[in-house]
């Protein structure tokens, strides 16, 4: 029984992704002012729905225009969950508040 019920929600939560729109992540281009709303949107998105830590610092940078992105690079040189972690935290320690 607990079986098909979670295949019914695995199904369901396809078939949903298969519909929606593909979505639009903000890109960060190290505009302090708009650090709120990209991370917020990539928390939401990606951090919350993708499961590895390597796949999600893959799109971490790739939302991230040159210059942001090669600031993140240096992490790749750590393990998965190592590189994330400092990754997420370059950003926030510059342009995060508090």
């Amino acid at each position: 029984m607990e079986l098909t019920v979670k295949a019914t929600k695995a199904i369901r939560h396809l078939a949903g992704s298969m519909i929606a729109p593909r979505l639009q992540l903000p890109v960060f281009d190290e505009k302090p002012l708009e650090y709120t709303t990209f991370i917020s949107s990539f928390e939401d998105n990606v951090d919350q729905v993708v499961k590895s830590d390597s796949d999600k610092f893959a799109r971490l940078i790739q939302q991230c225009t040159a210059p942001a992105a090669e600031a993140l690079a240096g992490c790749q040189q750590l393990s998965p969950t190592e590189g994330y972690e400092v990754a997420q935290k370059r950003p926030h320690d510059r342009f995060g508040a508090g």
